[in-house]
């Protein structure tokens, strides 16, 4: 008798589990997908940087990125653009002063949408910028 109750209340506690389980399924499965989405754009600008072909292009302009904020926050991207075809960068959290005439771009000589603009010469006031985001946070 006592094996049957311990079984009983073994089998309620499962289905108990099964909506927990399926809940839980519902954030994990997007947030997996964002980060083998992240891991595979490292992996790329990796192989692009150490295999890609180096080209210097003319900059056209810096925009500011409205489809994407934070914290009510835009980021500015840069537009190159050599022989035709438009190259962006990253997002730049920072309104850039000085933008070069030329920048340098890394391009993957198979396929030209795989690329990257080298922004190493953008001098990055960290504490700018995170004074700028702790503003936003806490006001």
């Amino acid at each position: 008798m006592a094996i049957g109750i311990y079984y009983l209340r073994f089998a309620e506690s499962l289905l108990l589990l099964i909506p927990v389980v399926l809940i839980s399924s519902i954030f994990l499965v997007p947030g997996l997908a964002m980060l083998i989405n992240r891991i595979k754009r490292v992996k790329m600008r990796k192989l692009l940087m150490n295999r890609g072909r180096k080209i210097t292009a003319k900059t056209v302009s810096v925009e500011m990125n409205q489809r994407y904020s934070v914290n009510g926050v835009h980021p500015y991207y840069i537009i190159a653009e050599k022989d035709g075809e438009k190259y962006y960068s990253d997002n730049i959290w920072f309104n850039p002063q000085y933008v070069p005439d030329e920048v340098k771009v890394v391009i993957d000589q198979d396929n030209h949408k795989n690329h990257a603009i080298d922004l190493t010469w953008l001098k990055t006031d960290k504490k700018m910028v995170t004074e700028k985001f702790r503003i936003v946070l806490f006001d």
